[in-house]
Order: C-alpha cells, then sequence, then structure tokens
C-alpha cells in the first residue's frame, strides 16, 4: 500500500489563498470498523506514531484533513482522506480477463474531476486525485489530466502540494505536535 502511495499521483491539496488560513475541522470520531484498521496497524508492528508517519491517507471520513483518533483518543496523526470519485481506477481499469471494461470516457471523467476541484476550492480545502500509472499512463487519460491541472493552475491562489506538506500544514494550523 505504501508503494502504491508513494506511485501514486497525488496532487495533493488546493487551497485558495484566502480560505488557506481557515482552520483545520476539529478531530472527527472514526466509525469502530476504522478504529479497529487503525489498532491492528498499530498491533502489527506498523509504527503508526505523528514521529515516524505525520499522516495517513487511507480513511475516508471526510473531505476534509482531520486527526485520526483511536477510541475516542487523539493520536496526532493527521488524515488526509481519499475518495473513490477522485480515484482513476474506478472510471479507467479494465480486467483483460474478464469482461469488466471503462465505462466513462476521459472528458466525463475530467467533467466529474473539474466538478469537484471547483467545490473544493469553492471550500478552501483538499483535492486529492489517486492515480495509477498502469491506469492513466494512456494518451488519452494525461491528456485530459494535464487539461485538468491547467484548468487549477488558472485560479489564484492553488496549492500543489505532497501529502508531506499537506500534513505539516495541517499540524501548524492546528496546533498539533510531534512535526519534526
Amino acid at each position: 500500500m505504501k508503494d502504491a502511495l508513494s506511485f501514486a499521483l497525488a496532487l495533493g491539496a488546493v487551497l485558495s489563498a484566502e480560505q488557506a488560513q481557515t482552520p483545520p475541522p476539529k478531530p472527527r470520531t472514526l466509525t469502530e470498523p476504522q478504529i479497529r484498521e487503525i489498532v491492528g496497524r498499530v498491533r502489527a508492528g506498523r509504527n503508526l506514531t505523528p514521529r515516524s508517519r505525520p499522516y495517513d491517507s487511507s480513511l475516508m471520513a471526510d473531505d476534509r484533513p482531520y486527526e485520526v483518533l483511536a477510541a475516542g483518543q487523539p493520536t496526532g496523526i493527521v488524515e488526509l482522506p481519499v475518495e473513490w470519485i477522485l480515484d482513476d481506477f474506478p472510471y479507467f481499469w479494465m480486467d483483460r480477463a474478464s469482461t469488466v471494461r471503462p465505462t466513462m470516457t476521459p472528458d466525463e471523467v475530467y467533467s466529474i474531476w473539474k466538478a469537484e476541484f471547483d467545490g473544493a476550492y469553492q471550500e478552501g480545502t483538499t483535492f486529492i486525485l489517486t492515480m495509477h500509472p498502469h491506469v492513466s499512463g494512456h494518451r488519452a487519460r494525461i491528456a485530459m489530466l494535464d487539461r485538468l491541472v491547467t484548468y487549477m493552475k488558472s485560479r489564484p491562489g492553488v496549492w500543489f502540494a505532497t501529502h508531506d506538506a499537506i500534513a505539516r500544514y495541517v499540524r501548524e494550523q492546528a496546533g498539533l505536535g510531534g512535526n519534526d
């Protein structure tokens, strides 16, 4: 999973300059299955601490970054939530061994992602695309992504950043420790 997240093209945070000063949301309580997943990571010896891993990007509890809570307790870990609507896989994956084929054209996906970006921009929050080279690394899809990035760059105050930079920004704004 780590390699997939590192390898995925994550366009990172998109914040309007004026709205970037808005404090991040208060910590949110996770569902029981999400808590079990995090506790399982910790028990498995994964160093899920702010120092060793200042962020996670595998949960979907909100559209905005938030602090992960485990058993109702703050962990200091910033969650950079992903969403299936911003993942290339459901739109473009083709299973060559079956009849599963992509159901949308790059133009249709562009319309969805542009609308999602516009909503994130208006709210002053993150827009994180998850992209896989073997899924989106094709001419028409790359051209669509180039068009989307060009559109995003045309908006004032947009910030393209890594997950780490976003997490550090959120930590600083929220006054969370372990940001070294």
